[in-house]
């Protein structure tokens, strides 16, 4: 092992830091060993020296891990001893392993190769989120799916491989590739699609492949197809899961030997073109219902991107309308704002359509109101529908679930009166039981505080407190959008 390697040991008992040192200094490592008390101030001082850390049995360990996370998070763990907990969430990730005591030089090497494996992984994943806040802005949105799109987008961008996107109709897939070729090594070529939606076999063989002239009665000159047009470029099939089965061979054909004859022609062209693809349903259950050819489905799902649904990123909601906005204010279209109350019920909606059908509803909307502020009364009554019965169906559970419960009164406290043979915590038995109580008023009184009050024959505002207290608010703005949306769609989408 190179010298340049340093370890940071945090130890507390003597005997460990003479055993550790001894067996790290004799695989090449550089070590500094520190207590408990004092690594944090070290290693803020230091941190660019050390490759990974040693913890052994420092008092507070836990405290430590989560230090270390918080403030280190690149920095790989190795573990003394046994913690005698599950780690969970980034500090199971950031520990490379738990060394069973007495510590061998076999444990220790193994741990070490793991730690450096961490450390090149963590420097890919700076490198490439430092890369995504300047590449893909098209692709609007911050919250954690799409952004997982854009790290799987860089990873992929300049590697020669085909790909397959992955979505509803309506994500718009085609954004992703075309950004995917802007990005890549062949943006200097061409980017060419084709939507095989409906196409048969002698219209998909006439567009992919082209034809000569006189090939077919009509054909007085030859035509190019998009695979020789796109030559050093990026062809993107669109819906790839509508081509005929009687016509995936010959694409296969192309995919695996990079040739192809047109129509009326004896003769093979290569071409050297990267391949995208996008599919709207389940290949893989096309292949069962021998629909897709399985060695074609291989041949193109190399590395697969799923796009979410804008239902599973509604946190990108407000982003998305100002894009939309922006670019209508661009062309010339005309202007258009959202109240805080419409973006709510925005928000709701299960959105079927996805961004084409967000994107139709505000250019609709700019048409029908320009230059006004769009409330919750001009909704579609389709949308402002869905959304009504869904809150219904949600209301109707809750209350279900509430006089599901078996009633208490004054008559059966002497059956909850009963002390478990273990104990039990007094202070949190009584709290559910008065939350429970509580959330039963309110309920049966239709969340009037003053009625739910007296129904529990306590002061209104002791109620107030013990709703706060318990978390039970009651008001129309607590709505299940995370305070990000709320944020945004107030700063910008008001006039």
């Amino acid at each position: 092992m190179a010298n340049k390697y340093r370890i940071l040991i945090i130890e507390d008992d003597q005997r460990q830091k003479l055993l550790l040192s001894s067996i790290l200094s004799f695989i090449g490592f550089r070590v500094c060993v520190v207590s408990g008390t004092e690594w944090r101030a070290h290693l803020k001082q230091k941190v660019n020296q050390y490759q990974f850390v040693l913890l052994g049995r420092a008092e507070r360990r836990i405290d430590i891990l989560k230090d270390l996370n918080r403030h280190f998070a690149y920095l790989p763990i190795l573990i003394t001893g046994r913690l005698g907990i599950e780690l969970r969430g980034g500090i199971k990730q950031q520990v490379m392993c738990e060394l069973s005591e007495p510590v061998s030089y076999d444990q220790l090497l193994e741990g070490m190769h793991c730690a450096q494996a961490y450390r090149i992984n963590c420097c890919n994943k700076e490198s490439i989120n430092y890369e995504n806040s300047t590449l893909f802005q098209k692709i609007v949105g911050n919250g954690r799916r799409i952004r997982q799109v854009r790290t799987l987008m860089a990873q992929v961008m300049d590697k020669e491989v085909p790909i397959l996107l992955q979505g509803e109709p309506g994500t718009n897939k085609i954004l992703i590739a075309e950004e995917l070729h802007r990005h890549s090594n062949r943006k200097d070529g061409v980017f060419v699609s084709l939507n095989c939606r409906a196409l048969s076999v002698e219209l998909l063989e006439i567009e992919l492949f082209g034809y000569e002239k006189d090939a077919f009665p009509g054909a007085i000159i030859e035509k190019k197809g998009r695979l020789e047009l796109a030559k050093n470029g990026t062809l993107f099939l669109e819906e790839i899961n509508e081509i005929p089965l009687d016509f995936q061979a010959k694409l296969l054909r192309f995919l695996k030997e990079g040739c192809f004859e047109k129509l009326g022609s004896k003769h093979s062209i290569s071409v050297n073109v990267r391949i995208i693809t996008s599919t709207s349903s389940n290949l893989e259950d096309k292949v069962k219902n021998h629909t897709f050819r399985n060695d074609l489905l291989y041949q193109l799902n190399v590395f697969p991107i799923h796009i979410p649904e804008l239902r599973n990123r509604i946190e990108d909601l407000p982003l998305l309308l100002n894009d939309i906005i922006v670019r209508i204010e661009r062309e010339n279209r005309g202007t258009i704002r959202f109240s805080s109350e419409a973006i709510h019920v925005l928000c709701e909606y299960a959105w079927p359509g996805n961004l084409k059908e967000l994107t139709n509803l505000v250019e609709r909307l700019a048409v029908m109101y320009p230059m006004g502020i769009v409330s919750v009364a001009e909704l579609p009554n389709k949308l402002l529908t869905w959304v009504e019965s869904k809150k219904t169906i949600q209301d109707e559970s809750s209350i279900e679930a509430i006089n599901n419960q078996p009633a208490i009164n004054e008559n059966t406290l002497e059956d909850l009166a009963i002390l478990p043979i273990d104990g039990l915590n007094l202070k949190d038995f009584l709290s559910n039981l008065e939350k429970k109580l509580i959330q039963q008023a309110l309920h049966h009184c239709n969340n009037v505080v003053a009625r739910a009050a007296e129904k529990l024959k306590i002061r209104r505002t002791t109620l107030v407190e013990k709703m706060r207290k318990y978390h039970l608010q009651r008001y129309e703005e607590d709505i299940n959008t995370d305070e990000h949306t709320l944020i945004l769609d107030r700063n910008f989408l008001q006039p």
